[in-house]
């Protein structure tokens, strides 16, 4: 009679509706690692051959007497409590779990002893069951681990044993344990497979795949993890899709070096948060590892800037565009993508350059003047007003600031008001120096003009 009654309250805890929400986000690993979860138990669960094991009689009726039937009391309370509608949910987890505890020892003692003794196995499976879900709503991630280990060992429903490959999937990437994540989606998706093609979990598929993906990107395996977003992509539900083509074009950002983004993302972040120094030590290891082209000049324009801007390394700065600059002039192709970059580069160079030479105007006239005249051999923006300070750098030299001003009077409307007063007393003093008396009259008058306007 008592194992009957035993037997009927397994099939009922197995139907019960159980609290807690499957795949909640997981904290407390409790300072401990998912990989370091203990497996000396296992083999009392995979026991299957009796021939195999020593078991005496005595040890037989100890692990009945002693451990299953007080196991089995306090799974009677625990039935008890579960079905009290007058109890909270969070009620029933504080008062369920010491009395689950404490019937898994019982249960996992009377299994050492006898790991075939009748109706133990489902037991343990019923307590298994009861466990992890109090440590869903505890958030315990350690001990649901390893719960969920256990359960996987007792399950034979192959259903129920994708779903549980799904959950250890989960709770080993919250915590960074990449490898185990796909190794857990693997063998949800080999279970997938094993059905017919009509009857497929394409829900589970998806996700199992789509957490492997997550997993791979996390190890750097760029290649790998395209292939599985892919994959996820063809059967994803409509609000994953967007998610899954960011990653894609992440992935393909330095053709799947995803090493490199990270670092890249990383040095933006310490940008924001005005660490310089950090930023440009990874801008330089992104450097050392970038794949393509195109990622390396987006980092040596980056470098250049930060060094430029920010690090008063003006001299490093402007010369690492510089070379950046000339790489891009002697490229042949001239699509619409590559003359954009190049625009980008020129005008940042003739801005470092144009900051440079105003700052050593007045403490270095050759070096300005170099730097000012180095921004006039291109089309950039700066180029009118480089143009009239060359004209001032050069008043003395009537000739060359003549020639100076003559540029800069090209683009006239494109001179400030305060440029326009100075170039025309440039041109002034300079005609005057050179006794072409009217020219230097009108100039004067002009000068006056646009002082007094």
């Amino acid at each position: 009679m008592m194992r009957s009654r035993f037997q009927f309250l397994i099939i009922g805890l197995l139907v019960i509706g159980l609290w807690g929400v499957a795949g909640a986000q997981e904290t407390g690993m409790e300072g401990k690692s998912i990989a370091d979860v203990d497996t000396s138990f296992w083999k009392f669960l995979r026991a299957t051959d009796r021939s195999q094991w020593g078991i005496s009689v005595q040890d037989s009726i100890s692990a009945y007497n002693d451990y299953f039937l007080p196991g089995y009391r306090i799974f009677v309370k625990m039935r008890k409590i579960n079905s009290n509608k007058r109890l909270q949910a969070d009620e029933k987890v504080e008062k369920l779990l010491p009395l689950a505890q404490e019937t898994q020892s019982y249960f996992e003692e009377a299994a050492r002893l006898n790991p075939f003794l009748p109706n133990l196995k489902r037991a343990l499976t019923a307590v298994y069951s009861y466990l992890e879900q109090i440590y869903v709503a505890k958030k315990l991630d350690l001990k649901r681990y390893a719960i969920l280990l256990k359960r996987l060992i007792l399950e034979k429903d192959n259903s129920k044993k994708k779903a549980i490959y799904y959950n250890l999937a989960k709770l080993s990437f919250a915590h960074k344990e990449y490898k185990l994540t796909i190794s857990n989606c693997n063998k949800a998706i080999d279970l997938i497979f094993e059905n017919e093609s009509s009857k497929l979990d394409t829900t589970t598929l998806f996700y199992s795949i789509f957490q492997r993906a997550r997993a791979e990107y996390e190890l750097n395996r760029g290649q790998e993890a395209a292939n599985s977003f892919r994959h996820a992509l063809m059967i994803s539900p409509e609000k994953y899709k967007a998610t899954i083509s960011s990653y894609l074009r992440a992935i393909e950002w330095d053709d799947g070096n995803i090493e490199a983004l990270k670092l890249s993302s990383q040095s933006q972040k310490l940008i924001k948060e005005k660490k310089y120094p950090e930023a440009a030590h990874l801008m330089n290891k992104i450097l050392d590892i970038a794949v393509t082209l195109k990622v390396r000049r987006n980092i040596q324009y980056r470098l250049a800037s930060l060094e430029f801007y920010q690090l008063d390394k003006k001299e490093e700065g402007i010369n690492r565009i510089w070379v950046q600059k000339k790489i891009l002039e002697t490229l042949q192709d001239t699509s619409a993508a590559l003359d954009s970059t190049r625009n980008i580069f020129l005008n940042r160079y003739a801005d470092m350059c144009f900051r440079l030479a105003s700052n050593l105007q007045k403490t270095n006239r050759m070096d300005a003047f170099a730097y000012f005249y180095e921004i006039t051999t291109f089309e950039n923006k700066f180029k009118p007003r480089a143009y009239y300070f060359l004209a001032s750098l050069s008043s003395n030299n009537d000739s060359l600031a003549l020639q100076f001003c003559q540029k800069a009077y090209e683009y006239w409307d494109q001179l400030t008001k305060k440029d326009k007063i100075n170039l025309s007393k440039i041109f002034y003093s300079a005609y005057l120096s050179r006794g072409d008396f009217d020219k230097a009259v009108a100039w004067l008058k002009r000068y006056h003009e646009l002082k007094n306007s």
